[in-house]
Formats: structure tokens, C-alpha cells, sequence
């Protein structure tokens, strides 16, 4: 019998502890090998050293760039935290500020050995998109009432937003809760004005300029049939920036059939040689219903 402080255990079990340890050992140094030779990225390399197979983390993290996070070293601390992919919303940003944080990631993944890709996210429809006016994100506040109009104005007003399509509120009613941008910020319907709306702030957040927006009732998405291109003029001219600058996916938003996400694709085939995935973002039920196989 050996003790070890307190604790007495038979000398076989010892053994046989002292051999898992050594097996342990040897797995987590022929992982890390194997990960260089598979062609691991340098924080895979990291969870293979420390974890092994069985520990490493399956789940990707998409990361928003944003000009808070888009320097060299923001973007190294962030891929040396686990971002596995890079979205850039075509919404925000020139197309120069774009292309520089594409090309600082590839520099990233060549030089220091990481393995980030690149998502460009277009813009969609502007029948889906409201404006505060203002060049920054403007924090919205709980209870405070805000005004949804589709009269045209220049500059900002306080508590006032811009809809860009006259149809902005049809099908809308009183109860029903606007989500700006997947939820960074919440309002519920109090009062239709002709086509405009009054709503109250229910969760609190931050409105960035040319907010995308969805209406949602008993905790299901309101049907809205616009019958509009899923892609407009400026969403293909993104997507020929996002071809010629290689990157890995490009998300379509507001996808209204699958026909559009097979165009797009035969679209990429003869302008790029390199495999570039395509991202179906469905934001309504008319999309769900009639989107197929092909997405």
C-alpha cells in the first residue's frame, strides 16, 4: 500500500495511474503534432497541447468587426481568443475601411499562423433598413417613446427614425414588437399615425445608423410581402468588392426564395475560381415557406 497525505491507495492502482498518465502524455504530444501536420491553426494547436482531441472546442465564433475592434492588435486578441471567422457588415463603413481589415486578417493568418476567415454580410433591400440620422449608434433607453416615420428629413431628430419604404408599417399592429438589428435594441408598437409609428423602448440597447429591423407578434416573425430582389445594386457591387478580395462567405440578407441564393452562387462560379460559400439569412416567414433544398 503506498499513502499519499491522507489518502491510502494499493500500489497496483499507482501503477496503473502513473500508465494513464504517460498515455494521456503521449496523446496530447502527438496531437499537437498531427495538428501542425493537418494543417491546424496556432490556437487549435493550443487546445490540442492542452486538451487533446476530445477537449477541443467545437462550437465557430463569428466575430462583428467594428472601427472599435478592427486594428492589427484588436484583431490578433480577438483570433487569439477563438474567432474563427470575421463578419463585416457592408451596412457600416467605407468600402476602403473594409478592405482594410480584410487584408489585415490574411496578413494575420499568414504571418502569426491563424486560421481566421471572412464573411461580408450585404446590405439587402433598404425597404428593411431605418435611420436615426446620426453618424454614431445612439443608445436607446427603457420606457423612453420613439417615432418611426417614412416622411423624408435631412440630418438627425431626437427620438425620431427614418423608414425608407412608404409601406414601412402595413401589416402592422398595436402590440407588436419592433427588433432593431437581431435584437440589439427593442421596441413595442403603442400607436399607428397614418403610416407612421410611435413605440416604447422594452429593452434597452444601442441603434447603430441604418438599422436592419423585423417586426415580430406572440413571439412569431409578422409576414410582410414586398415582392423586391433580395440583392440590389449596391449588394452586388459588395459582392464583386468581397470576390476580387477572396473572401471565404458572403451573406445574403433578406433571402426571398432559393432562386436567388442559386443565381448567386452560379454567380460566384464564374467570377471566382476560388470556393466562396454562401450564407442564406432568412428573416421572414414568405422566405421560410418558399426556400428549398437548394439553400
Amino acid at each position: 500500500m503506498a499513502v499519499a497525505g491522507e489518502l491510502t491507495v494499493p500500489c497496483g492502482c499507482l501503477l496503473e495511474l502513473a500508465q494513464y498518465c504517460k498515455w494521456e502524455w503521449e496523446q496530447l504530444r502527438v496531437g499537437a503534432w498531427l495538428g501542425g501536420a493537418l494543417g491546424f491553426d496556432v490556437v487549435s494547436q493550443e487546445e490540442l497541447r492542452e486538451k487533446g482531441f476530445l477537449g477541443m472546442r467545437k462550437t465557430k465564433l463569428v466575430c462583428t468587426i467594428g472601427p472599435a475592434c478592427s486594428s492589427s492588435e484588436d484583431l490578433e486578441r480577438l483570433a487569439l481568443g477563438g474567432m474563427n471567422v470575421a463578419r463585416l457588415n457592408m451596412c457600416h463603413n467605407s468600402r476602403e475601411w473594409h478592405l482594410d481589415v480584410i487584408r489585415k486578417i490574411k496578413k494575420l493568418n499568414e504571418e502569426k499562423g491563424f486560421c481566421v476567415s471572412v464573411v461580408i454580410d450585404t446590405e439587402g433591400s433598404q425597404i428593411h433598413v431605418v435611420d436615426h440620422g446620426a453618424p454614431s449608434s445612439v443608445k436607446v433607453e427603457e420606457g423612453s417613446i420613439w417615432l418611426f416615420t417614412t416622411k423624408k428629413f435631412e440630418g438627425s431628430r431626437p427620438f425620431t427614425v427614418q423608414a425608407n419604404h412608404s409601406g414601412f408599417s402595413e401589416g402592422v399592429e398595436v402590440g407588436d414588437e419592433l427588433v432593431i438589428d437581431g435584437g440589439m435594441a427593442s421596441f413595442e408598437v403603442v400607436e399607428k399615425i397614418g403610416n407612421d409609428l410611435k413605440c416604447k423602448c422594452t429593452d434597452s440597447g444601442l441603434f447603430l445608423p441604418c438599422a436592419k429591423f423585423s417586426f415580430w407578434r406572440d413571439g412569431k416573425l409578422v409576414e410582410r410581402n414586398y415582392k423586391l430582389p433580395t440583392l440590389s445594386r449596391k449588394d452586388w457591387a459588395d459582392i464583386d468588392f468581397g470576390i476580387a478580395e477572396g473572401v471565404d462567405f458572403i451573406a445574403m440578407s433578406f433571402v426571398n426564395d432559393a432562386d436567388a441564393v442559386s443565381n448567386l452562387k452560379d454567380y460566384i462560379s464564374t467570377k471566382s475560381s476560388k470556393s466562396i460559400r454562401v450564407l442564406a439569412k432568412i428573416e421572414s416567414l414568405e422566405s421560410l415557406q418558399k426556400l428549398g433544398g437548394d439553400c
